[in-house]
């Protein structure tokens, strides 16, 4: 079975998409839809979701790529240029975690919010 879900993308040449990575996309949006909405919910302001959203989308996609790189070092070492080749593949969802917590203590620091709540509602 082919991994692939699209092979060359709108004609771009050696640009593919995984099913994996379509569905971590999905993940994402759905995740930023229902943020959103509970934001609402509990009367603050959806730009505080979105705020958010741009610092922890890039520290996560950072995170994912440092992890990866961290267990496959004996290769890394042996070709450093090969370490920010992101469209060759390479990301560690648990660096991506790791990523996107450390956006959330960054934004709730930042922002004077409270990074846990006792709030289930």
């Amino acid at each position: 079975m082919n991994r692939l879900a699209v092979k060359d993308l709108f004609g771009i040449h050696g640009l593919n998409i995984a099913w994996y990575g379509v569905i971590i996309a999905c993940g994402l949006l759905l995740g930023i839809w229902l943020g959103t909405y509970r934001a609402k919910k509990r009367g603050w302001s959806s730009d505080l979701l979105l705020d958010f959203i741009l610092l922890a989308v890039p520290l996560a996609i950072i995170g994912a790529r440092t992890y990866y790189v961290a267990f496959e070092w004996d290769y890394f070492a042996a070709t450093p240029a090969k370490i920010f080749a992101i469209n060759e593949g390479g990301l560690a969802i648990y660096g991506a975690v790791i990523g996107g917590f450390l956006a959330a203590f960054i934004f709730t620091r930042a922002a004077k919010f409270p990074f846990s709540s006792s709030s289930t509602s």
